[in-house]
């Protein structure tokens, strides 16, 4: 995490930005963050703290408001933080992919797959030029910059009929010779898709419109003053491609465009007049025949182009720094402003004076007195130098701009003072997010953080002098950098032989006691058998019994073993102690050694003799030589910790995952409370798992008429269109089902184009007084007759749906190892079966038992009459017509 500095400079009399320092986070957690952010911060005057800048996320909110309390907390007179919102960078660029998300096209992912193809690939990169007769390739996607990718998604644009032709050319290959790699896959997956390429005309469209105002923002000068304005202007931009005008010209601040609601379909405009390019409009015309003849895809396309135009401004507003006071205010420094909309903009230079009041930047009476000379400053302005206001651009910086009609101006001294604390306002991330390619420059493997602070601040103390003229003071800091380098090498090193010494000191102390330990053990032992051999020689001599005079003597001779021991231990302990000594106060061992009759003035006197011009260089050559060989040793040893860390953690991940998808797969797989019962513990692949249930509700739902709507001909894909239908149709029976009101349902299995479902089949969800989980079931029925009127209504179909209902005791198990397969069994299945093969089109037919439960409850049925079932004879059903009143 880099600390980026903003401040005045009284040097340079404009906003200057510095690189601080970075901190070094494994978990991002509000308290870690706090702690890091406090330490970096410890060598400022909190007092001049105006304000954190950062973008959005929870645990960077969170983190703010606690270190506004805190600093509350230890000075309540302090100034509180300018709080401006998220960085508005940030804000367009995960709102730009939240709203390309929402439609579910995933150019994301293709584009990343479509440079991945050809990379590091020089095999296919050369049957694509072949092939396609083109030099150019797709470029890379970045993941975190969307709409920087406008670059990316242009090209591919441009490349992607050559890419079609290189997917398309391996249908003749071998199924050995085509790719199978999931960047392959993908690609090939989106050159199915007929409108991919409007898809990414699309895209390409909606960065275009944002990519001005991020190219706006990525600077270093003061910018909040157009931020409002510039945010406005391109939230209408998008907003009027679908928008209806007449709402559009109701909003005339920033305030009013924040209180829209862009997803209120009444306010759109009709899909025909939808504003989606004229690239993405060529595009559809250019899509394959079929595609044109079928406008529900056309139709479907568009309203997905809708929902990520919504989704990216509702996101905007959510997180929009529009939201903010002190935002919107600050258009009152805006030059142009200034003096085409004079009254206004002292109103809001009122209103802003009041935000800094409030957060205890400027008292009440000097805010008087500021407000005198802005409203001053302006009639100045406007009578002197209207032209030069107006004609005011971006490129100026806008510290500097003011600078030359106020600075050194005793008349404008406080108000000038104050806008110097509103230029210093960050209005995002932009040098934050520079500092991530330096550092991605600069990282390598075991780089030690304080190397990598040291690197960020000569590289920041340069980048401002790339014309070779450098400041005094900066070539006197370069000219003992060497210096302070070697010295704090030696405090490194005086410190690590420090440690070194009191580690080895610890372990012969330890030693030590230990051996002194043992020695009291061995000296006790001696003394008890001493003892007990005196005793028995005694006994020996007054009872004559030569047999306890020989357990004395082997006694006598096990005490002198013992001190023996005891010795040795002795002189152990002593050369230990000797250890110590030497460690505490290192002497040479030369003088020491028995051999050597001189004197230690005589020694110094013959190592005198040797001249220091000959034994210097050899001494520094023997200690660099050392320092190295240690250095290598360090950084290997270093090295391959590290990578084995990072194996270790990356194979803990990836099981980690595997566990969660496999738990996942089951889950889909089986009813949790049967996959739970598979997890919690082992079992034998051949044992069986079953459960009785006395009270079940059992569905069965089917197309009657789908096997006349299936066909396989070339214009469906061979039949690959009536399956995606089918599957769109069971997708939405499961969403049905997956809802709050109908958990106690179980989706059981689909056979053919049947849906079967089931409710009551466990404890958590049997109702055995109310029967909620039968009423539950039906209410489902009525749902599906429901949904499948709307997809007839709007897939232009006439699919016929019939659904029988049946209630009583199965069996519920689990069949195979392998594949297991969750089913219930039993006459209450054949029943409902049979009440969905006898039943009628578009109606829903129930047996006599769940008639009486139902009619119970207030449910409207209609009696069939008697019907002949197979397997049954005959039967009185009955037709659930509609719930109870008022459901």
């Amino acid at each position: 995490m880099d600390i980026i500095l903003r401040y005045w400079s009284e040097r340079e009399g404009k906003v200057a930005v510095r690189y601080f320092t970075s901190e070094f986070l494994g978990h991002t957690q509000t308290e870690k963050l706090l702690e890091s952010i406090n330490r970096s911060l410890s060598p400022l005057d909190p007092k001049k703290l105006l304000q954190i800048s950062m973008d959005g996320p929870t645990v960077n909110w969170k983190f703010l408001r606690i270190f506004q309390e805190d600093k509350s907390k230890e000075d309540p007179d302090a100034p509180k933080l300018i709080n401006l919102g998220s960085c508005g960078l940030h804000v367009v660029h995960g709102s730009f992919q939240t709203g390309e998300r929402e439609t579910g096209w995933k150019i994301g992912d293709a584009l990343r797959a479509l440079w991945q193809v050809f990379h590091d690939s020089p095999a296919r990169r050369e049957d694509f030029s072949e092939l396609t007769k083109t030099a150019r390739f797709p470029l890379k996607f970045c993941a975190t910059r969307w709409v920087e990718d406008l670059q990316v998604a242009e090209g591919a644009i441009e490349v992607w009929p050559a890419v079609m032709a290189y997917i398309h050319s391996h249908k003749k290959l071998p199924k050995s010779k085509v790719p199978t790699s999931a960047s392959y896959l993908t690609v090939k997956k989106a050159t199915e898709d007929p409108l991919f390429l409007a898809k990414l005309e699309f895209f390409a469209f909606v960065a275009r419109q944002l990519k001005p105002f991020l190219e706006v923002f990525q600077t270093d000068a003061p910018m909040v003053p157009f931020l409002a304005k510039e945010l406005q202007s391109t939230m209408t931009g998008l907003l009027s491609c679908f928008i209806k005008r007449e709402e559009l010209a109701k909003i005339k601040t920033p305030l009013q465009l924040t209180k829209l609601d862009p997803q209120e379909k009444q306010i759109h405009v009709p899909l025909k007049h939808l504003d989606i390019g004229f690239s993405t409009k060529q595009a559809l015309q250019k899509a394959p025949e079929k595609l044109q003849e079928n406008p529900v895809k056309i139709v479907e396309f568009k309203k997905e182009c809708v929902s990520l135009l919504a989704m990216t401004c509702k996101k905007i507003m959510e997180r929009s720094p529009l939201m903010y006071p002190a935002v919107r205010h600050m258009r009152s420094l805006d030059p142009v402003m200034i003096v085409t909309e004079t009254e206004s903009t002292t109103a809001m230079f009122e209103k802003l004076l009041q935000v800094l009041l409030n957060a205890g930047w400027c008292p009440a009476t000097e805010c008087d007195k500021v407000l005198s000379q802005y409203k001053a400053f302006s009639l100045d302005v406007n009578t002197n130098h209207k032209a030069e206001f107006q004609e005011f651009v971006y490129s100026c910086r806008l510290d500097e701009f003011f600078g030359r009609y106020l600075s050194g101006k005793e008349e404008y001294a406080e108000l000038w003072n104050i806008m110097q604390c509103l230029f210093t306002l960050s209005h995002g991330q932009a040098a934050v997010e520079r500092g991530y390619f330096v550092n991605k420059d600069m990282l390598v493997e075991n780089l030690q953080e304080k190397t990598l602070i040291a690197m960020r601040l000569v590289h920041d103390a340069m980048a401002g002098h790339t014309d070779g003229g450098l400041p005094k003071d900066l070539k006197q800091h370069c000219r003992g950098a060497r210096t302070r380098y070697e010295m704090y090498l030696e405090d490194q090193k005086k410190l690590r032989e420090q440690t070194t010494k009191e580690k080895k000191r610890k372990e012969l102390s330890q030693e030590i006691q230990k051996v002194k330990t043992k020695r009291q053990k061995v000296m006790t032992s001696a003394e008890t058998m001493e003892k007990e051999a005196h005793e028995m020689a005694v006994m020996a001599e007054k009872k004559h019994d030569f047999t306890l005079l020989s357990k004395s003597n082997a006694y006598r001779k096990g005490v002198a073993d013992k001190k023996e021991e005891v010795a040795a231990l002795d002189k152990a302990l002593k050369e230990l102690q000797e250890s110590v000594n030497k460690h505490l106060s290192p002497v040479n061992d030369s003088l020491q050694q028995p051999g050597f009759n001189e004197t230690a003035e005589q020694c110094l006197e013959s190592v005198t003799k040797v001249s220091l011009k000959v034994m210097t260089p050899v001494i520094l050559t023997v200690f660099v030589l050392a320092l190295y060989l240690h250095g290598q040793q360090v950084e290997s040893t270093a090295r391959l910790d590290f990578l084995w860390k990072l194996q270790a953690t990356e194979e803990k991940e990836e099981m980690e995952e595997l566990q969660a998808y496999n738990r996942r797969l089951l889950h889909n797989i089986l009813p949790k409370d049967v996959a739970a019962h598979f997890l919690a513990r082992e079992r034998r692949n051949d044992e069986l798992y079953y459960q009785s249930c006395e009270c079940v509700a059992v569905m069965f739902a089917s197309i009657s008429n789908f096997s006349e709507f299936y066909v396989e001909l070339e214009a469906n894909n061979e039949g690959v269109e009536c399956l995606r239908l089918l599957n769109e149709i069971i997708a939405d029976f499961d969403e049905i089902i997956s809802e709050d009101k109908f958990r106690q349902l179980e989706k059981i299995k689909t056979i053919g184009s049947t849906y079967m479902a089931a409710s009551g089949l466990n404890d958590s969800t049997y109702d055995r007084e109310g029967r909620s989980h039968i009423l539950a079931l039906a209410d489902y029925a009525m749902r599906l007759r429901e949904q499948m009127k709307y997809i007839n209504e709007h897939s232009f179909n006439n699919f016929q749906m019939k659904i029988g209902l049946n209630m009583g005791p199965v069996v519920a198990g689990v069949i195979g190892a392998r594949k297991p397969q969750y089913d219930i069994w039993g006459n209450t299945v054949n029943v409902a079966s049979r009440m969905d093969s006898t039943g009628v089109p578009d109606c829903i037919q129930v047996t006599t038992d769940l008639y009486h439960v139902l009619v119970n409850n207030g449910y409207k049925l209609d009696c069939r009459g008697v019907v002949k079932v197979k397997g049954k004879g005959e039967m009185t059903t009955y037709f659930l017509t509609s719930g109870p009143p008022g459901s």
